[in-house]
C-alpha cells in the first residue's frame, strides 16, 4: 500500500495529520488470491468554527461531506475529477458555513481524492 510512502502512520487505521486535517485509510491486506481491495474508502476530518466536518470517499467516485456526523452533502466525481453535488441535507446555518468555506472544504476533498487515487491506483 502506498499510504506509508505518503506519510501515513500504520495503526488500526493509516492516519496522517496535515494542516489541521486528519486523513484516514483502512488498514487492510489484499484478500487471498485477489489483486484488489474489497473496500476502497478514504476519510478526512477537520473543524471549521464549532462544526466538525467529516469527508468520506467511496471507491474513488462517490463522496459524502458530513457536518457534525448528522446532515450532509453527497455527490460524485465526474471523469475529470470535478465535484458534482447530488444531495444536500444541510440546515440553514450549515449551508451558510459551507458557502463561506467552500474553497477550504473542496480543497480538503480534492486532497483526499488525490491521496485516495495514489493509494488505490485505478
Amino acid at each position: 500500500m502506498n499510504a506509508e510512502k505518503l506519510g501515513f502512520i500504520k495503526g488500526e487505521l493509516y492516519e496522517l495529520e496535515k494542516d489541521n486535517v486528519r486523513y484516514r485509510l483502512p488498514n487492510q491486506k489484499l484478500p487471498f488470491l485477489k489483486k484488489d481491495f474489497h473496500v476502497k474508502n478514504s476519510y478526512a476530518d477537520f473543524m471549521i468554527e464549532d462544526i466538525e466536518i467529516s469527508i468520506s470517499i467511496y471507491d474513488g467516485k462517490d463522496f459524502a461531506i458530513e457536518f457534525n456526523h448528522f446532515r450532509s452533502i453527497k455527490g460524485c466525481f465526474d471523469k475529470d475529477s470535478n465535484i458534482e453535488i447530488m444531495e444536500n441535507t444541510l440546515n440553514e446555518k450549515e449551508n451558510i458555513l459551507y458557502t463561506e468555506n467552500n474553497e477550504i472544504i473542496e480543497d480538503v476533498l480534492k486532497q483526499l481524492l488525490e491521496i485516495h487515487n495514489n493509494v488505490y491506483r485505478r
